[in-house]
């Protein structure tokens, strides 16, 4: 997959960074920068209850002046689970589907509408939004990969770029007050995505979606897996596909990209056997986040780091965004 990068700022940013990350980008005369921030004990349970004064927020070491409204309650949560479905996810088989059955079921207790989207060459509305827990659980059960007839090395998808671009914007259209998620399942590598990462990262960003991806290696899934499953000439598991999936390891990692850039967790699935519990992993983290925000004190133009603690509580982890970039604002044509 080519990704072009346009912009001079995005690569700096990335050398700078050293991270798969992106940051969101302020302009210098923004007056106020957006730090949603998800808050778990050390058992991974997310704690409630915190007050802007329980919060430290740094930017560029310097600590700000944070706002938190004393009165907010965690909103409504939309999740979106995308769904790379091609010739590769028939390695996971069923389990795919009881795994994330079982996301389902054990969302927590805030309200949740939930779609479904698939997402190989192109991106299609599975489900729309619903929450209705058994419609989803039921168009799970029911969901079955696409068997591309390409071979492995000619094949133009999974389009996952332009997939989290189109789930972003859905949940933007639909969802525009709510906690937003993107559920990523998929392996690493791109292909044939008409937008590029910026677009897609940009529309993330500006919307406050977070991603979480879970993600599978056709190439560890079908070695440990494989070998003793009967339908795998049905996949064409050899050897042009196995170094198609070596090659695409030197790509950019979609799925760990966009969540680190966007605060998620990643969750590696690397036996059919494994999807369960890497469902569970993200069920456990699946944020309602804080919604703290502050004006900077500094806004010299480029990268800003951002770190977020709890400070009279260190046993405490707060996952947040750990960069933003401040773009100067254009002088005014005289």
């Amino acid at each position: 997959m080519y990704l072009p990068w346009r912009k001079p700022a995005c690569v700096a940013l990335l050398l700078v960074a050293g991270v798969y990350a992106i940051a969101q980008t302020f302009h210098s005369g923004a007056t106020l920068v957006t730090v949603p921030a998800t808050v778990v004990d050390a058992k991974g349970h997310q704690v409630w209850g915190l007050t802007a004064s329980d919060f430290a927020v740094y930017d560029g070491g310097q600590l700000q002046t944070i706002r938190l409204d004393e009165g907010w309650i965690p909103p409504s949560r939309a999740l979106i689970i995308l769904v790379e479905q091609d010739d590769d996810t028939l390695l996971l088989k069923d389990s795919l589907n009881r795994g994330l059955v079982a996301l389902v079921e054990g969302l927590p207790a805030a309200p949740t509408a939930i779609a479904i989207m698939t997402v190989a060459s192109q991106s299609r509305l599975l489900l729309p939004f619903t929450s209705d827990k058994d419609q989803v659980i039921e168009a799970l059960k029911n969901m079955h990969p696409a068997v591309s007839p390409l071979p492995s090395l000619i094949r133009s998808s999974p389009a996952l770029v332009d997939g989290l671009f189109q789930a972003a914007r859905l949940l933007s259209e639909k969802a525009p007050s709510s906690n937003k998620n993107i559920l990523l399942v998929s392996t690493a590598s791109d292909f044939g995505s008409k937008h590029n990462s910026e677009e897609a990262l940009s529309l993330i960003e500006a919307n406050d979606v977070t991603v979480h991806a879970m993600e599978f290696s056709a190439a560890e899934v079908g070695l440990s897996d494989a070998w003793s499953d009967v339908d795998r000439a049905r996949i064409g598991l050899n050897v042009n596909a196995l170094m198609v999936h070596a090659i695409s390891g030197l790509k950019q990692d979609v799925p760990k990209r966009f969540a680190l850039a966007s605060g998620g967790v990643v969750q590696a699935i690397g036996r059919k056997g494994q999807v369960s519990a890497a469902a569970f992993a993200v069920d456990a983290q699946l944020p309602v986040q804080y919604p703290i925000s502050f004006v900077p004190s500094n806004r010299t133009p480029g990268l800003h780091s951002l770190q977020v603690t709890v400070p009279k509580r260190p046993n405490l982890t707060v996952r947040s965004r750990t960069f933003y970039w401040m773009q100067a604002d254009a002088p005014p044509h005289p």
